[in-house]
């Protein structure tokens, strides 16, 4: 059965269309629980952990250059990593050696 080319690009661009509405309602429903680290939280954590940058980086999951950015305050953790740090923080809280 042969397909109409016009009619199967339309059927794509709707579901392209549809799952960026999906993605756009999903993240302002997370976005008011999501408060970044300032770049000094960043850096006491890292060294309550004991971590050296490039640690703190494969346990976040990111680029050594991206903890230095976070740390000068030049960027600042997007949603993912910023709840592994939050993980991070509470693994600290739960051993007592963090406020």
């Amino acid at each position: 059965m042969p397909y109409d080319i016009p009619d199967v690009a339309r059927t794509l661009d709707e579901i392209r269309r549809q799952r960026r509405e999906a993605m756009r309602r999903y993240r302002a429903k997370l976005r008011p629980r999501y408060e970044p680290f300032r770049p000094a939280e960043i850096r006491r954590l890292r060294q309550r952990l004991g971590l050296t940058q490039r640690v703190l980086a494969a346990k976040v999951g990111v680029e050594l250059g991206t903890i230095t950015r976070w740390e000068k305050g030049r960027s600042t953790p997007r949603f993912l990593a910023n709840e592994r740090l939050r993980e991070l923080q509470s693994q600290l809280e739960a051993k007592g050696k963090m406020p």
